[in-house]
């Protein structure tokens, strides 16, 4: 299974959020390219960056510090946050971006959403952000009718290759992952790639993912507060791999 360690992004800082409260936002470094070389050094691979002050505003406001991410630590990132136009897409791949995450306009456009899809093989990924069993979106501001099984069907067969699915209720608080919708997700069949977020909070919730048949999973404040070091969980999982 593929750790994500997450970089969010606000004001330029290094942030994390506690269930999408933007008014409780912890700032854990000034320097996001920093940080990411700290999680490269670490042993990880990947990364992946959320531009929050993009998922509110509609449009990237972090695409230049992105960008030097990509291009300086040569990792393999997930990127996500204000990405509502294909324009948006083709720049955050040409400068080396591995997958792009979709989120609102898959729910607001989805003409567009699935035309990218198609258009990029292999390299976008749907966001799947819920609360109270709905769809989130704009930044989790608004709640949709949708539930997420039902968008993750909608999805199947349309080109993304994965989804991020992020239980709103638990990111940033460190009480566990929701194993039960993963496991319930990926019984579903729907043919993408499954990366859980939100409430990851040690090795052992890791090791229950890996179990379920999670791709991947994204981890952010366990890993600034220290209550995951990251390269003992990069060596726990690839030793149950």
């Amino acid at each position: 299974m593929i750790v994500y360690p997450a970089i969010d992004l606000r004001n330029h800082r290094c942030v994390r959020l506690e269930q999408g409260d933007f008014d409780a936002a912890t700032i854990y470094n000034d320097d996001p390219i920093e940080q990411a070389f700290q999680w490269k050094s670490a042993g990880s691979e990947f990364l992946h960056i959320v531009d929050l002050d993009g998922a509110l505003t509609g449009y990237p406001t972090h695409a230049k510090m992105i960008h030097s991410i990509v291009e300086s630590t040569e990792m393999k990132v997930q990127v996500g946050g204000g990405i509502r136009e294909e324009a948006t897409v083709a720049a955050y791949i040409e400068s080396g971006a591995n997958r792009v995450v979709l989120g609102t306009l898959i729910t607001e456009n989805p003409e567009l959403a699935l035309r990218i899809a198609k258009n990029f093989p292999g390299k976008i990924v749907a966001g799947l952000d819920f609360r109270n069993n709905r769809v989130a979106i704009r930044g989790w501001k608004e709640t949709t009718s949708e539930s997420p099984l039902e968008l993750a069907h909608r999805l199947s067969g349309e080109g993304f290759v994965a989804i991020v699915a992020t239980d709103i209720q638990r990111d940033g608080v460190l009480i566990g992952p929701n194993i039960n919708f993963y496991s319930h997700l990926l019984s579903e069949d729907t043919g993408l790639e499954i990366v859980a977020s939100g409430g990851v909070a040690s090795i052992e919730d890791l090791l229950s993912l890996q179990n379920s048949g999670c791709h991947g999973a994204i981890i952010g404040r366990a890993l600034y507060t220290g209550s995951i070091d990251l390269s003992q969980a990069l060596a726990a999982l690839s030793n149950r791999a």
